[in-house]
């Protein structure tokens, strides 16, 4: 039985892991441009660990695929609402 969920577990992971790339990836190059970023609102723009910010977006990217998300990272810009519609309607399904 637990070789009939392995790809779809394996798909999840992958699907997360790469919208929670995307997600710090958007917002980070957004630094320059815009204040109103998720990174900028939740102070973590001081935070140079990549793997911090990393798992503060996998982070992201879990809470709103097992739920409606928890709110204490939200997002801001027109992208990141859109990266985050992507685990929400998967999670559906």
């Amino acid at each position: 039985v637990f070789y009939l969920l392995l790809p779809n577990t394996l798909l999840m992971l992958f699907i997360l892991h790469l919208v929670a790339c995307i997600f710090y990836l958007e917002a980070s190059w957004s630094l320059d441009d815009r204040n109103d970023t998720w990174i900028t609102i939740n102070q973590f723009a001081n935070k140079e660990d990549p793997f911090y910010m990393y798992i503060a977006s996998w982070y992201v990217m879990v809470a709103t695929y097992t739920s409606c998300g928890y709110g204490d990272i939200i997002a801001t810009t027109e992208l990141e609402k859109i990266l985050k519609m992507v685990p929400g309607t998967r999670s559906v399904y």
